[in-house]
């Protein structure tokens, strides 16, 4: 497929040049379909803007719909770039020729360019190709979201493809040159990159941004948000209203989530707000919901298709996370901006680097424990099976609920009212720390330190 020049923001591409020297940035992913990794590149070109009026930026995908928005760039759309599925040994080194050639034609030594989760694995190829042309004396900025390491079959795979073209793993995503620079989401993440041999001087902690222009002026009114929500899933309005914010994959653990809402199915109502869209995760899903249904579950899947954002979020009484990994975890900072307590599981390896910046998570919890037979366990860490026999028997049996409260105190206060000092404090700090600004000033800074000819 021929690589095609896109306007995807709905306007004629302006190349500004504000200065003395012309910055043009590139920036790499597989692919600008919604989901998490997009909506940064939506952040980061509107911050890039806002602090660097001068920059050319060109986003460099395999795929791009309709709908991706963000401010001032263009596209260079190449389906080699995209997800790469098993193909036959002898079409491997054809392959990566390609995209060598795409990206010695859409990027030049003078450029810097930003390539996001490369290391993932989810085309090694691509990564291989960016790996060649650090060693060629290209600026590549290598922005990690998530590792392939905590997905064994993504692990295997990349290893698999890249012995095809003699390219160990570790080479190609935790490349050793001058000519490249690391970003990480967390000082969790920051650590793990020192153990793979980084040094730590290039190793730059890059915290996600909350794009306050997306979000309204203010929050809708909450009463009448609840009235449209009330209405539009006929809930009790006497109730609380729980919201996950989140499309329902697997290590959002949505069991704990129905768990949570079987204990407080008298008190509450739940919504989850999306649903997948990567066909392996589907199955999964719906049989969460069949199974929500069974149980006569007071959840609600789906709910970000059915109402806006912003009105979910200001007629829900507190956010609710049971995440057992993120690579950032958004959930964690926009809840605050609607006056909204983020209740749930906690995740260290998040939610230590917002305490840093003087967060509060009063309300979040370590472990739910379990216990059964002669034994206990984590909720997060028993089969599917298990935990919806929990589940069943905390619906039937007022002894089984009981002693799960009994066993993690943690649940008195799920229902009690927030802290609202505590949500003046945190909507404090993620308006001042990570705005779009702040944002792009880290980034504009990074770049500078590559670009040697920009002082």
């Amino acid at each position: 497929m021929d690589g095609r020049m896109t306007d995807i923001f709905g306007g004629v591409f302006v190349w500004r040049v504000a200065g003395f020297l012309l910055m043009k940035i590139n920036i790499i992913h597989f692919h600008l379909r919604p989901g998490g990794v997009r909506r940064i590149i939506e952040s980061q070109v509107k911050a890039l803007f806002s602090v660097c009026p001068d920059a050319a930026i060109k986003i460099i995908a395999g795929e791009s719909p309709e709908g991706f928005a963000g401010g001032l760039a263009d596209a260079a759309i190449y389906k080699e770039l995209d997800y790469l599925s098993e193909i036959p040994v002898s079409e491997t080194v054809p392959m990566y020729n390609r995209i060598l050639k795409i990206l010695r034609k859409e990027i030049s030594k003078s450029d810097i360019t930003h390539c996001h989760n490369l290391n993932l694995g989810k085309n090694p190829l691509l990564a291989a190709a960016i790996c060649d042309l650090i060693d060629e004396g290209y600026k590549i900025f290598l922005h990690f979201h998530d590792f392939a390491e905590d997905r064994p079959p993504i692990l295997d795979f990349s290893r698999k493809i890249l012995s095809r073209i003699d390219k160990a793993y570790n080479f190609v995503s935790y490349p050793e040159s001058e000519n490249c620079l690391f970003g990480v989401l967390t000082s969790c993440d920051r650590d793990r990159m020192l153990l793979h041999g980084i040094p730590a001087n290039k190793i730059h902690l890059l915290p996600n941004p909350v794009d306050l222009g997306a979000l309204p002026e203010k929050p809708a009114d909450m009463a009448l948000s609840r009235e449209k929500i009330a209405r539009k899933f006929q809930l009790q309005k006497d109730k609380k209203i729980f919201t996950y914010p989140v499309r329902a994959i697997r290590r959002k653990n949505i069991g704990e989530m129905l768990l949570l809402s079987a204990l407080f199915r008298r008190d509450s109502e739940w919504l989850v707000t999306l649903p997948p869209q990567n066909p392996e995760e589907i199955p999964a899903f719906e049989d969460w919901v069949s199974f929500a249904e069974s149980k006569n579950l007071p959840v609600h899947f789906n709910a970000g298709l059915e109402m806006s954002f912003n009105d979910i979020l200001s007629g829900s009484d507190a956010c609710v996370t049971t995440s057992v990994m993120e690579g950032f975890g958004m959930v964690f900072l926009e809840p605050w901006l609607f006056g909204k307590a983020v209740l749930g599981r906690n995740l260290p390896n998040v939610t230590d680097d917002l305490k840093s910046q003087g967060m509060i998570f009063p309300r979040l919890y370590d472990e739910f424990r379990i216990i059964y037979g002669d034994g206990s366990a984590d909720f997060k860490d028993m089969v599917i099976d298990e935990q919806k026999q929990i589940i069943g028997k905390v619906i039937e049996d007022a002894q089984t609920a009981g002693s799960l409260l009994r066993e993690n105190p943690f649940l008195d206060e799920f229902l009690a009212v927030p802290n609202q000092n505590i949500i003046r404090n945190n909507k404090t700090i993620v308006r001042a720390r990570f705005s779009l600004k702040s944002y792009g000033e880290k980034l504009y800074g990074i770049y500078k330190q590559m670009d040697k000819n920009r002082v």
